[in-house]
């Protein structure tokens, strides 16, 4: 019996044996698999990490360099500008300077329905404007200021990509020359409209944004402070008229003569699409139909003639109450065919027209006649 009991327990000692070596085995074995594994895993993030060492980074937002000397230069090409639309409703906003001569570019909405304005620099002074043209489609406005006290902001040649700092001067409520940084947030419209987290404020609508060089990539022009949403038109999407005092001059020499030319041919057609549906004021009439002004020179020239027109002055191009005034002073020959006496006429005369080129006022204020 003896015998029988230390052969089980030699025997079952031999089976625990060969079992805890066997569980030992597979212990060591998944250790080794996982040291493996995370070897694996060491050697990959190694490799990335030599990767990215190796990859020359590229920061997306450049920094503006120098944003306070930037700020000094180009202060005082930004002006204030106070529009009025009657004695009691006056509005403010941004302009500025893109000529060494004084021409500025600014938001048509600033002046739109305006009568008077005028630009104030950053040392308070006042400068009378002079609108030379007027882009509607852009919101854009070009207009010229007397004795200008700086010169030209550099305008960008191209747009820079979302991510890129920016920073814009404006007259937010009208604290002149406020300063406001940010970055291209999205270019909406083609590229035509910039959108910036620079703030735009009522009174900074039509002043600029420039990118991190110092250069205007846009004119600032609308902004919603709750989502920081602002807007500015792309500088690159106006074309900027060529302005000189020539260029004026031949503008408002070509309308007034188109004008009489039809008016003394008695070339009734083309006369009649030069006018508006509805004139404000012809001569000492007011609101009357492009019709009544028709008939009426019709009647006049049944029994007259003009002749020998030629134009003795001719004056800048003005904008007033949401028009153009070409102005100069004309002379002209007018026989009665009753008669057939001729009187010579020395006149100032005025055409105002509206931003699609249509004649709403005729003006004539007599000089001379002989």
């Amino acid at each position: 019996m003896k015998k029988v009991l230390i052969l089980s327990f030699f025997y079952f000692g031999i089976f625990c044996i060969q079992y805890s070596c066997k569980n030992e085995n597979k212990i060591d074995q998944a250790f080794l698999d996982l040291q493996d594994q995370l070897e694996g895993q060491k050697r990959t993030i190694d490799s990335i990490k030599g990767a990215a060492d190796s990859m020359k980074m590229v920061e997306v937002n450049e920094p503006i360099s120098d944003l306070s000397k930037l700020y000094e230069e180009y202060k005082k090409s930004v002006y204030l500008i106070y529009t009025s639309e009657n004695d009691t409703t006056d509005s403010q906003g941004s302009g500025f300077q893109i000529s060494n001569d004084g021409i500025c570019v600014s938001n048509f909405h600033v002046f739109k329905d305006a009568i008077s304005a005028f630009a104030m620099d950053c040392y308070g002074h006042t400068h009378n404007i002079e609108i030379l043209s007027i882009d509607e489609n852009h919101d854009a406005i070009f207009f010229k200021i007397e004795d200008p006290i700086s010169s030209a902001l550099p305008i960008a040649k191209q747009i820079p990509p979302i991510g890129q700092s920016c920073f814009a001067i404006g007259n937010p409520k009208g604290l002149i020359n406020t300063l406001s940084t940010g970055i291209i947030s999205s270019l909406r419209k083609n590229g035509d409209v910039i959108q910036t987290t620079a703030e735009i404020t009522h009174g900074s609508s039509g002043g600029p944004l420039f990118n991190a060089a110092g250069e205007v990539i846009g004119i600032t022009t609308a902004g919603y402070g709750e989502a920081n949403l602002n807007f500015a038109i792309s500088i690159l999407s106006l074309d900027f008229p060529i302005f000189t005092p020539e260029s004026s001059q031949t503008t408002t020499k070509n309308i007034l003569t188109a004008y009489y030319t039809y008016l003394f041919e008695k070339d009734w057609n083309s006369l009649s699409a030069m006018y508006a549906p509805f004139l404000d004021k012809f001569q000492y009439r007011r609101n009357v139909s492009r019709e009544f002004v028709i008939n009426d020179h019709k009647n006049y020239y049944l029994n007259h003639s003009a002749s020998q027109f030629h134009t003795k002055r001719i004056d800048p191009v003005t904008f007033y109450n949401s028009r153009y005034c070409y102005s100069c002073r004309i002379q002209y020959n007018i026989t009665n065919l009753d008669n057939f006496t001729t009187t010579t006429f020395v006149v100032d005369s005025k055409i105002y027209t509206d931003i699609k080129d249509k004649i709403v006022e005729v003006e004539e204020v007599l000089v001379s006649k002989r």
